[in-house]
């Protein structure tokens, strides 16, 4: 069975190494990385995410259809986390994932979604000087989104993992990844 994978979550929290943990236990040969990234300066926000996702969702949910397995670095979640918090933008939840949940091609057992998060201060001491903020109280209020986000989303198998209650490692990521895979 073809499945959709979906990484989400904090800058610095593990996402790229979860990609790369999935690429290298997914047997599948017909493989799909699909990275999603901040909406390019200058354009509607709204409408070019909406757009944007509605493009990448059916993309993905196609190709999973052909017999692939597709990785979706990053997805619709983390807008409506970044999208309140650093551009004015509130798109709910619920108007992405319609487009997603309503669509008849893919059967939602089939994706597994991670997200996740960390406490600031934790994150702050991974800066790579390329994230969102290095500002902790921004930092707080991204991972309470995400868990806000992760708690309503309509995904099924979607895990919420939160770094403050479990030591960062790649041994502990690949063992959560290893059950993602497999369950």
């Amino acid at each position: 069975m073809n499945r959709l994978y979906i990484i989400e979550g904090q800058d610095r929290c593990g996402k790229s190494t979860a990609v790369n943990l999935l690429r290298k236990k997914i047997k599948n040969p017909r493989l799909f990385v699909i990275h999603s990234s901040k909406p390019p300066i200058g354009v509607d926000v709204h409408a070019w995410t909406l757009a944007h996702y509605k493009h990448v969702v059916n993309y993905a949910i196609d190709l999973v259809v052909l017999g692939w397995d597709v990785i979706m670095d990053r997805s619709w979640l983390g807008e409506t986390v970044y999208g309140p918090l650093y551009r004015n933008v509130n798109i709910s939840l619920e108007e992405l994932e319609d487009m997603f949940i309503t669509n008849p091609m893919i059967d939602l057992e089939t994706v597994k979604m991670l997200v996740l998060v960390d406490d600031a201060s934790h994150i702050a001491m991974r800066s790579d000087g390329e994230s969102m903020s290095d500002d902790l109280n921004m930092l707080e209020q991204e991972r309470a989104a995400f868990k806000n986000s992760t708690l309503h989303t309509r995904i099924p198998n979607a895990t919420l993992i939160d770094w403050e209650y479990e030591e960062f490692s790649v041994a502990a990521l690949d063992e959560i990844v290893e059950v993602m895979i497999n369950a």
